[in-house]
């Protein structure tokens, strides 16, 4: 399964941003300087650089990034979970299409599932490390930066000041709401730092219902890691002396965390349902803790029940936000691809 949507990644000949990014490589592979004169970071126009200089093409660029991408993820997955097809399965239904089409977003969220290790770890050292590759990631797209404040986590203790974070942020997005999505207080002095015309760009939606939708989906991300969590500990108490389970349990507790912690961003999935992606990033590290959940329980009735409750998460994100844009999105990944043309 990973084999095969590598091959449809890099395989992929046109979907909405690849004339983007079809195009830039092709002015890198022509030698004129990209750096300062586009809105990529420079982190991923380097890559595009290093390519074309051993010459490959853009297909060629594709196929070799993604290699990469997909080693650092496989590497993630296998560190903490034994069932990897269950991991793939729900990725390939969601997000897997949408990073087909948004590469930088996909190589920071590659990233970002390489670094989590280096949360479990724990201690100075660890933080550091994470740090230091979201930073990398940062010059390949900037969402990498939201995910700094995850170095707060203390995986062994309880984190009270994510719960007051998190708190006050639901608090402020209803607030947010009621106000019109105009944004108290503090509105006139954000005005000026970033600009009249971007502020008019990003605060001036006023689909509530819309933002409400998208508020669902990042509770829905923390209320599915807070059960699975709760099961966790319930079926493993009798295997947590191992190393693997004391590592699994950990990896758990990071992820519930995580997913706690991002709901400082619900103000932004309220504005704009491009900053949906930071919710999406982590989904595919959610799918390898729903796998080990799976794993432990014992009880078939509830491994049923509580696999039916993952499907129907993922399949809530899928219809929400790909059965809008399938032509878009999933059509266009599909008919325009490599593959698609070799079985015709």
């Amino acid at each position: 399964l990973l084999l095969f949507m590598w091959l449809l990644f890099w395989g992929n000949t046109m979907n909405p941003d690849y004339k983007f990014y079809s195009n830039l490589y092709s002015n890198i592979q022509h030698g004129e300087p990209m750096l300062g004169k586009s809105n990529v970071e420079p982190g991923f126009i380097l890559i595009m650089k290093l390519c074309s200089l051993v010459g490959l093409n853009y297909t060629g660029f594709l196929a070799l990034t993604t290699l990469c991408c997909y080693s650092m993820i496989h590497s993630t997955v296998k560190l903490y979970c034994r069932n990897y097809n269950y991991v793939y399965l729900l990725y390939f239904i969601f997000p897997f299409f949408i990073d087909v089409i948004q590469i930088r977003n996909f190589i920071v969220m590659s990233i970002l599932i390489y670094s989590v290790r280096f949360l479990v770890m724990g201690g100075i050292n660890g933080k550091i490390r994470y740090t230091i590759l979201l930073l990398l990631a940062a010059t390949i797209h900037r969402v990498s930066l939201v995910y700094l404040p995850m170095i707060l986590i203390r995986p062994e203790k309880k984190n009270y000041l994510i719960y007051c974070l998190a708190t006050c942020s639901l608090l402020f997005s209803i607030l947010f709401l009621l106000n019109n999505k105009e944004i108290p207080i503090f509105g006139p002095y954000i005005e000026n730092f970033i600009g009249q015309s971007k502020y008019l760009s990003y605060f001036n939606v006023k689909a509530r219902w819309g933002s409400v939708l998208f508020c669902y989906l990042q509770l829905s991300s923390f209320i599915m890691i807070m059960f699975s969590k709760r099961l966790y500990y319930k079926y493993n108490r009798y295997f947590t002396t191992t190393y693997y389970c004391d590592a699994n349990r950990k990896y758990i507790n990071i992820m519930y965390y995580i997913n706690l912690l991002l709901i400082i961003y619900m103000p932004l999935f309220i504005l704009n349902v491009s900053f949906i992606r930071i919710i999406r990033n982590i989904m595919l590290l959610n799918y390898v803790a729903f796998s080990n959940v799976s794993d432990v329980i014992d009880e078939i009735d509830v491994k049923i029940l509580y696999n039916m409750c993952v499907i129907i998460y993922v399949l809530v994100f899928f219809i929400i936000l790909i059965i809008p844009q399938k032509e878009d999105i999933i059509m266009s990944v599909i008919n325009n691809n490599i593959i698609y043309n070799l079985l015709r």
